[in-house]
């Protein structure tokens, strides 16, 4: 991802202080906390939608993930579940760059449980982190609706230092 936005950066000859924030949903939210975790260019914020938090965890919740989880760490040199902790926002958070986060999650989530992931995770990085946690009533797998949506964007422009009119 380094590579990407540093391709970006030079094709559209975006200032190097210019802001970056980085989002996404599911296992785009993980990848997106895990970006801000491990970046070279430090994000200044970073928000995500029913994030993946706890991959070992996941590992075990639904039928269709082990295989690609095992597929996914097999080649770390090390224990299966240890490789998977590198990559898990859960087990990462004393690591987590200090900007703030904001993490939306439904409690109709049947993909990715609420309670094992975003509530434990924001738990532990509201310890010495700024975020905004959205629990959203009756809200299924990244499906945020029109309001959550539109503060969800309005946590982006205002990190970002633009105005919602763009």
């Amino acid at each position: 991802i380094d590579q990407v936005v540093d391709a970006v950066y030079d094709k559209y000859e975006v200032d190097p202080s210019a802001p970056l924030i980085i989002s996404g949903g599911s296992m785009g939210g993980l990848g997106s906390l895990m970006y801000a975790r491990y970046a070279k260019r430090t994000p200044v914020a970073c928000a995500a939608d029913s994030p993946v938090c706890d991959l070992p965890y996941h590992y075990t919740e639904r039928e269709d993930l082990p295989r690609t989880l095992f597929s996914a760490f097999e080649h770390y040199h090390m224990d299966l579940t240890e490789a998977m902790k590198t990559a898990s926002p859960l087990h990462q958070v004393a690591n987590m760059p200090d900007i703030p986060y904001f993490i939306v999650h439904g409690t109709a989530d049947i993909a990715v449980n609420k309670q094992a992931h975003s509530d434990r995770f924001v738990e532990q990085l509201k310890k010495n982190h700024q975020v905004e946690y959205l629990e959203v009533e009756g809200m299924e797998h990244c499906s945020m609706p029109g309001d959550i949506f539109q503060k969800y964007r309005e946590f982006i422009f205002q990190h970002a230092g633009l105005s919602q009119a763009l």
